[in-house]
């Protein structure tokens, strides 16, 4: 869309999520966080949670940075 207040709420949302899901000590993310971003339990898998959707949504913003710059770069 180009309007940068999506830009700013991904950098609220990439900011909060790396400052608490994150492990910091022994890499990954934790699973689960109670409402007010405390950690609920250290589980970092599960049958629920597994290491595929953080991969998978970098590939994804990969491209569409990549598609961006393709049209921004167009006349």
């Amino acid at each position: 869309t180009r309007n940068p207040k999506y830009a700013r709420w991904h950098a609220m949302v990439h900011e909060w999520s790396h400052g608490h899901f994150a492990d910091p000590e022994h890499g990954e993310w934790f699973g689960y966080l109670h409402r007010d971003g405390r950690l609920s339990n250290t589980l970092k898998g599960s049958i629920w949670k597994s290491f595929f959707h953080y991969p998978r949504m970098l590939w994804k913003c990969s491209q569409l940075r990549k598609q961006l710059q393709a049209s921004s770069s167009s006349p």
